[in-house]
């Protein structure tokens, strides 16, 4: 059963705090929640799907070399998420984490180049996966 749309919404409102330890090292700690609305037309025969909020926790250590040149490490603990179709009994909810590191590197004074790695450290329900990001980054403000 593949289901294309979802027919809902998602908002994931967040709260963090960054602590710089030293003149080039930061610790960053973040709070967060998924939170979905209902899905009232989920899929043939089904009319409502339901998923419970998915609340997060994420804590990072960066190391700046200079401005745009740096490298962090990254990890995510996740939790929720349990899914109800048709009022019937709801899905074992997600409980896992995730680890990664991302490196930034600037080819301009505008421009950066960031190339990303994470992997699921744990995975009870799905997000078992590994996935290599890379990305180009322009800035329109001048730092």
């Amino acid at each position: 059963m593949i289901n294309i749309g979802t027919n809902r919404w998602g908002f994931r409102p967040e709260i963090g705090i960054s602590y710089p330890v030293k003149k080039r090292l930061d610790l960053d700690l973040y709070f967060g929640a998924w939170l979905f609305t209902r899905n009232p037309d989920y899929f043939h025969g089904s009319s409502l799907r339901k998923q419970d909020p998915v609340t997060s926790i994420q804590g990072h250590v960066s190391y700046t070399f200079r401005p745009r040149l740096w490298i962090a490490a990254d990890v995510t603990w996740y939790r929720g998420g349990a899914v109800t179709i048709d009022h019937g009994t709801p899905t074992g909810e997600q409980n896992n984490s995730r680890a990664g590191v991302t490196f930034s590197m600037p080819f301009s004074t505008k421009q950066s180049l960031k190339v990303a790695y994470n992997a699921g450290t744990t995975a009870r329900i799905g997000s078992d996966f590994q996935t290599l990001t890379l990305a180009w980054q322009y800035s329109w403000f001048d730092h």
